[in-house]
C-alpha cells in the first residue's frame, strides 16, 4: 500500500509539474506584454508632453513675431500719431495682449523695443 500510496504522490507532483510547464510560457508572454505595454505608454507620454511644449513654443514665437510686424508697421506709418489717443489704445491693447502671452525673455524684449521706439 506505501508502493501505491508513493506511486499517486508521484504521478500528482508529475501532474503539478506539468501543469506548471504549461501555463510558464503564458504567464512569460503575458508578463512581458504588460511591461512592454507600459513602457510604450510611458514613451507615448513622454512624446506627448515634447509635443505640447513644441507647440507652445511656436505659438509664443508667432505671437511675439505678430507683435513685432504689427508695431513695427505702425510705428513707421506716416498716419500713426503718438498723441492720438486712439492710436495709443490701439498700441496698448495690442502690447497687452502679447505681454499675457509671450514668456518672461520676450516681455523684455517688448518692452525694450518699445521704449526704443
Amino acid at each position: 500500500m506505501s508502493e501505491t500510496t508513493d506511486s499517486n504522490r508521484v504521478k500528482r507532483c508529475l501532474n503539478i509539474i506539468k501543469l506548471i510547464l504549461a501555463a510558464f510560457p503564458s504567464i512569460i508572454f503575458g508578463g512581458f506584454t504588460i511591461i512592454f505595454t507600459l513602457q510604450q505608454n510611458h514613451v507615448s507620454n513622454e512624446n506627448r508632453k515634447q509635443d505640447q511644449l513644441q507647440a507652445d513654443e511656436l505659438n509664443i514665437r508667432k505671437t511675439f513675431e505678430t507683435y513685432i510686424d504689427h508695431v513695427s508697421i505702425l510705428l513707421v506709418d506716416h498716419k500713426f500719431n503718438r498723441s492720438n489717443p486712439e492710436h495709443l489704445l490701439y498700441l496698448r491693447v495690442k502690447t497687452l495682449t502679447a505681454l499675457r502671452h509671450v514668456d518672461v525673455n520676450r516681455k523684455t524684449d517688448l518692452t525694450v523695443c518699445l521704449n526704443t521706439n
